[in-house]
This record gives structure tokens, C-alpha cells and sequence, in this order.
């Protein structure tokens, strides 16, 4: 009886480690990804609400690691881009990568891109290594509880932002990109961020292509100005330092 003592003492010992070895894991990877929207209070909580609606809908620590997975791996290049612009990536960086060339692109990733294999590399393996066995539930709720705090939490999030999209002032002709306000109330809000500025980014380049296809088809009349009107000086501004080369200073 008393051999077996510490065998069981151990046994129950390494139970709990491997079962606070997930939490451990997932509580510092949920950390990581909230990182980033630190640099503002706004972004914190838009964010960590949008992490706990995933963490309650699928109710499964499997699922909420793998969606936590890629803001964990782009965290480097995150907190990069914060050392330079001071906000999370969003919509500056998808215009920037759109409108850039693929060397341009290159160069511009390129500095980071060791570490971030590195870092790609750490993490793959631990969420690999995680996911092998079922995790068991994130809370003990019923669905009726979860559904409820899901609802409030987004009625939260999602109701202002509509009430924004609705008091939005007409466009003038497609001149302006609704996308960009909305884009403004989660540009702190790492990962969703990307995914807003990305929305918005993509509304941009199609809005000024269209304005471009529809300007090269306005016809265009040059007339002469009277021979009675005193010498004037025209200063004609060509955006050529806007070009695609140029985008990354």
C-alpha cells in the first residue's frame, strides 16, 4: 500500500500538469494575440469581445487555438509595423502591398522574414502538438448561456458599427470610401484590423480604378485664353512621386 502512494501521488501529479499545460498554452497564446491592440483601450476591447464570440460559439479550446494560430504567427510583423506607424496593421498596409510591386513587396517584408519563419516555426509546432488530443470545453455553460452572451456581445460591437454605416454621408459620385470609417473603429483592434482594412483597402483600389477608367473616357476641350488678359503663370501638379515604385517610403 504504501509503494503504490507515490505512484499514485505522481500519477495525479503529471494529470495535472498535462492539464494545465494546455491552459498555460492557450492562456499565452490568447495573450500574444491581444498584444498588439494595446496601443489603444478601444482596441483591447473590441478585440478581446471579438475573441470571446469565437471562444463561445464553438465552445472548443482546439478550435479558439487554431484561430488564435495566425495572430500568433504574424505577431513579429505586427509589432514591427507598430514600431514604425504606431497602430496595428490595417488599411495603410493593404494599400501599400496593393499598389507595390512583388520587389518592392520583398523589400519591405524582407528584414523580418528569419524571424517570422522562426517564430512560424515555434508556434506551428507547439499548436501541432496541442491539437493531437481533444481539449475539452472552453466554459461548462449551457448553449442557452453562451448564446446570450454572445448575442450581447455582439450587439455591442456590430449595432454601433451599423448605426455608423447607416449615418455615413452620401458619396459624391463615388469620390469616397464608406469603408474607411468603419475601417476606423477597428484599426486597433488587432487581428480584425486586417480584415477590416483589407475591406476597405480593396473598396479603395476598385473605387479609383473605376475613376480612372471613367475620367480617360471624359472628353477633353483646350481653348486659348484672350490675347487681352495679362500673362498668367500655371503650376500643373503630376502625382508621379505616387508611383507604385515609390510606395514604400
Amino acid at each position: 500500500m504504501n509503494a503504490s502512494r507515490p505512484h499514485s501521488a505522481s500519477h495525479r501529479l503529471r494529470g495535472l500538469c498535462a492539464r494545465a499545460w494546455p491552459d498555460a498554452l492557450l492562456g499565452t497564446m490568447a495573450v500574444l494575440a491581444l498584444l498588439p491592440a494595446c496601443t489603444g483601450l478601444q482596441g483591447v476591447l473590441r478585440a478581446a469581445a471579438l475573441w470571446l464570440v469565437v471562444a463561445l460559439a464553438s465552445n472548443s479550446r482546439r478550435v479558439l487555438l487554431a484561430a488564435l494560430l495566425p495572430a500568433v504567427v504574424l505577431l513579429p510583423g505586427a509589432l514591427y509595423y507598430i514600431s514604425m506607424s504606431g497602430v496595428p496593421p490595417g488599411y495603410p498596409l493593404w494599400l501599400i502591398l496593393f499598389y507595390c510591386s512583388v520587389p518592392v513587396v520583398r523589400g519591405y517584408v524582407g528584414p523580418l522574414l528569419p524571424y517570422l519563419c522562426a517564430w512560424m516555426v515555434l508556434w506551428g509546432a507547439l499548436a501541432a502538438l496541442y491539437l493531437l488530443r481533444p481539449r475539452g470545453a472552453v466554459v461548462r455553460w449551457g448553449w442557452r448561456a453562451r448564446l446570450a452572451c454572445v448575442a450581447v456581445l455582439l450587439a455591442w460591437v456590430v449595432v454601433p458599427t451599423v448605426r455608423l454605416w447607416c449615418d455615413l454621408p452620401p458619396t459624391r459620385g463615388g469620390t469616397e470610401n464608406p469603408m474607411v470609417p468603419i475601417h476606423a473603429r477597428f484599426d486597433r483592434a488587432w487581428p480584425w484590423s486586417l480584415l477590416t482594412g483589407y475591406a476597405a483597402a480593396r473598396r479603395e483600389t476598385r473605387r479609383v480604378t473605376e475613376m480612372a477608367s471613367r475620367i480617360s473616357h471624359e472628353p477633353v476641350h483646350f481653348r486659348s485664353p484672350p490675347h487681352d488678359l495679362p500673362a498668367q503663370v500655371i503650376v500643373l501638379v503630376i502625382g508621379e512621386s505616387a508611383r507604385r515604385d515609390h510606395q514604400h517610403l
